[in-house]
């Protein structure tokens, strides 16, 4: 991450140091440093926010991405009204990019040779926007709010696999804490075949599958005892 974003900052293309500045974020939250996480996102965010008028899509892309990454370190360091505040934002900046540039699968955005958007700003749109919403009320454990705004997420071959996975473990570990249990097994299941190597690596995944376990002599679960398997959270 730092030869490229030194690599980037030899292009003098401010949305390319912006749209890394995303990844880094990224991997800030995936070593729980979501303080330093959300700090490095709003200040990107405030660096590029567009103006009224001298803007275009793509850096109104990488803002919202920005202020997404920074939206869900918000929520998961427990600073729920902030994220909350940061909500409409992000909606906004998602009308606006696909106002001027529709959502595509992602599949045929990543074969674009045309697009000079950066990757980490390349599917920010209205799926991602909704997806935050979910995110932060699952966040404020308002898990019949979650489920409800899971149903209004739109165009989800929009995001890349793993992202749609990642999004699918939220929704059920609040499907599972809301005593839906065969649907939350359902979700994890489409969560696994989505992205097959990341869930033994999200301890929202295993947090889930193991509290899943505890209700299988109360409910029928099939699927469930053999996804822990693979995934080696112990069946008990």
């Amino acid at each position: 991450m730092h030869q490229a974003l030194t690599a980037a900052g030899d292009t003098e293309n401010p949305l390319l140091v912006a749209g890394l500045s995303a990844s880094r974020v990224w991997l800030l939250s995936r070593q729980g440093l979501m303080t330093e996480a959300e700090q490095l996102a709003l200040a990107t965010a405030r660096q590029i926010e567009p103006r009224m008028g001298t803007t275009n899509v793509d850096q109104v892309a990488i803002w919202g991405e920005n202020l997404r990454y920074g939206c869900v370190a918000l929520a998961r360091s427990g600073r729920l009204a902030e994220a909350r505040e940061l909500l409409p934002q992000l909606a906004s900046a998602a009308a606006r990019v696909e106002a001027d540039r529709p959502a595509r699968p992602w599949k045929a955005r990543v074969t674009d040779k045309s697009s000079a958007v950066p990757l980490a700003g390349l599917g920010f749109g209205g799926t991602l926007a909704a997806m935050t919403a979910v995110t932060v009320a699952a966040a404020d454990d308002r898990c019949r709010d979650a489920i409800r705004l899971e149903a209004q997420v739109p165009a989800f071959d929009s995001i890349s696999p793993a992202m749609q996975s990642r999004h699918l473990l939220t929704v059920a570990y609040v499907q599972m804490a809301d005593r839906r249990s065969p649907e939350a097994v359902s979700t994890l299941l489409r969560a696994e075949k989505l992205a097959p190597d990341m869930l033994a690596h999200q301890s929202i995944a295993r947090a889930t599958i193991a509290e899943l376990l505890t209700r299988r002599r109360r409910e029928r679960l099939p699927g469930l005892k053999s996804l822990a398997e693979r995934i080696g959270v112990p069946a008990g």
